[in-house]
C-alpha cells in the first residue's frame, strides 16, 4: 500500500512528508514614507492604505495596503520596500508610487451589431485636470464634449462640464469628501415630427461621503439635486414648457480588494447599494386653435423611486499576464406615480396613480490578457484584451389604479472584444459588441 502512496505524491507534486506550513512574518513598522510623489501629497496616499505608524504587520496585509492605494484614480502603481528602522526589529515602511499626469483623457469607440443587423456605433470622450494642494485637498474640472466621429449622425451639440473638490483625510480619520457640480449645456434641436425642442442649461450638484469600516469595506453616501428646463415648439402653433426637479440619495457598502481601479487581474469588488429619488415635473402646453378656443393644459408628475442593486466581480490570476473573471448584478427598481391634470381638455382635477417595478440579472464570464503587465512603467503604455460574454433578463411590470396595464420580460445575450491601451497621460478603448440573442414578450393589462 505504501509504494502506491510513495507513487501518488510523486505524480501528484504532494510533499513526501508532513511539512507545516510556514507562518507569515510580521514586521513592526515604526515609519511609513512615500517616494515618488510629483503631484500628489503623502498625507493622501498613507490615508488611502489605512496603515497606521508604530503598528504590526504582516506581508500579506502590507499588499492589501497597496492595492487600496492604486484604487486612487491618480495612481498608476504603488509598490512597498521595508527599510531599517531605529531599533533592531522595527522598519521603516517605503511606499514607491507612479501617479497619472495632472491632465488625463478617456477615449472610446463601441461598435455593436444587433442580430446582423447594421452596424451602429457609439463614442466617448472626456478630459480632466486635476491640482493638489495642501495637506489632502485636490480641486478637478472635467470636460465630457459630445464629439461623434464614428458615424456620420452627431446627434444634438451638448456639453457636460464637472467642477470638484476631494479631501482625502477628513478629521483624520481617513473619509474622502468629494463636493461636485455637473452642469449640462441647452441643446436646440429639430425632431422629425417638425418639433423644435430647446433645453436650458442643467446644474447638478451633489456630495459624497466615502467612510472607511475596516481595511478594504467602505460605506459611500452620495446626496445629488437636478434641475432642468425645455421648451417645445412645433408648426401647428403648438408650445410646450417643461421644468423638472430630482432630489436622490444612495448608501452603498462596497467590499474592494482589487490591484487596478481600471483593469483588475486579481481581488474582488463586492457592492450593496440602496437609493432613494424624487423627480417633480411641471408641464404646460398651449396650443392656438383656428376654428375654437385655444387648449391649454397642465399637468404636474411626481415619481418617487426605490431601488435596491448588488453587484459581484472576482478575477481570478491564471498567471501575471492572463486572468479569468466572474461578474454580474441584481437590480430592482419600484417607482411610484402620481399625475394630475388641469386644463381645457380635463374639465376636472383628475389625478392618477400608479407604479413601475423593473428587475434585472446580469451575468458576465470574462477573459482579460495583459502582454506587458509586469512592466507598468514602461515608455509606451500597458495593453489589455478582454473578451466577454453576457447574459441579461430584465423584467418589467406597469400598474395603474390597481390593474396591471402591461407586463414584459426581455433576454439578451451578446458578446464582446475590447482593446485598452493606457498610458500616463490617458487610456483609449475601442469594443467590438455582436448581440446573437434576443427575447422580448409583452402581455396586454388584466388584474
Amino acid at each position: 500500500m505504501m509504494r502506491y502512496y510513495l507513487l501518488f505524491c510523486l505524480l501528484s507534486g504532494l510533499p513526501l512528508t508532513a511539512q507545516n506550513p510556514t507562518p507569515p512574518q510580521n514586521y513592526a513598522v515604526e515609519e511609513l514614507k512615500v517616494n515618488g510623489l510629483r503631484y500628489t501629497t503623502a498625507e493622501i496616499v498613507i490615508s488611502a492604505s489605512q496603515l497606521k505608524p508604530n503598528k504590526t504587520y504582516n506581508e500579506n496585509q502590507l499588499q492589501k495596503a497597496m492595492n487600496r492605494i492604486k484604487q486612487l484614480a491618480f495612481v498608476r502603481d504603488a509598490e512597498f520596500s521595508l527599510a531599517r528602522g531605529s531599533a533592531r526589529g522595527k522598519y521603516d515602511l517605503v511606499i514607491t508610487i507612479t501617479e497619472f499626469a495632472p491632465v488625463f483623457y478617456d477615449i472610446q469607440t463601441n461598435y455593436n451589431k444587433f442580430m446582423g443587423n447594421d452596424i451602429s456605433s457609439f463614442d466617448g470622450f472626456n478630459l480632466t485636470g486635476r491640482w493638489f494642494f495642501g495637506r489632502g485637498n485636490m480641486v478637478y474640472a472635467t470636460l465630457i464634449p459630445d464629439w461623434t466621429w464614428s458615424t456620420g449622425n452627431p446627434g444634438p451639440d451638448f456639453h457636460r462640464y464637472r467642477l470638484g473638490y476631494t479631501h482625502y483625510n477628513l478629521f483624520n480619520r481617513g473619509i474622502f469628501l468629494n463636493a461636485f457640480a455637473d452642469v449640462q449645456t441647452g441643446v436646440t434641436f429639430e425632431t422629425s415630427f417638425g418639433f423644435t425642442i430647446e433645453s436650458e442649461d442643467e446644474l447638478e450638484p451633489g456630495l459624497e461621503l466615502s467612510i472607511p469600516l475596516k481595511p478594504g469595506h467602505w460605506l459611500r453616501l452620495l446626496a445629488v439635486q437636478t434641475e432642468d428646463e425645455s421648451k417645445s415648439t412645433g408648426d401647428n402653433g403648438f408650445i410646450s414648457s417643461s421644468a423638472g426637479e430630482n432630489r436622490s440619495y444612495s448608501a452603498t457598502w462596497e467590499y474592494n480588494t482589487t490591484d487596478d481601479p481600471w483593469q483588475p487581474m486579481r481581488g474582488m469588488r463586492l457592492e450593496g447599494t440602496t437609493s432613494f429619488g424624487d423627480d417633480k415635473d411641471i408641464s404646460e402646453s398651449f396650443q392656438a386653435l383656428p376654428d375654437s378656443e385655444p387648449r391649454e393644459n397642465t399637468t404636474v408628475s411626481k415619481i418617487d423611486t426605490l431601488r435596491f442593486f448588488t453587484s459581484a466581480e472576482v478575477y481570478f490570476p491564471v498567471d501575471a499576464r492572463q486572468s479569468l473573471s466572474l461578474s454580474g448584478y441584481l437590480n430592482y427598481r419600484d417607482s411610484d406615480v402620481n399625475l394630475t391634470s388641469l386644463g381645457t381638455n380635463v374639465p376636472v382635477n383628475n389625478p392618477v396613480t400608479g407604479s413601475l417595478e423593473n428587475s434585472s440579472l446580469e451575468i458576465t464570464p470574462g477573459y482579460r490578457f495583459s502582454p506587458w503587465r509586469q512592466r507598468p512603467q514602461q515608455k509606451f503604455g500597458e495593453f489589455f484584451l478582454d473578451v466577454l460574454t453576457t447574459y441579461e433578463y430584465r423584467e418589467s411590470e406597469t400598474r395603474s389604479e390597481g390593474m396591471t396595464m402591461s407586463d414584459s420580460d426581455t433576454q439578451i445575450a451578446f458578446s464582446r472584444v475590447n482593446m485598452t491601451w493606457r498610458n500616463a497621460w490617458g487610456v483609449a478603448r475601442l469594443g467590438f459588441y455582436y448581440t446573437w440573442h434576443y427575447e422580448h414578450s409583452r402581455s396586454p393589462g388584466g388584474e
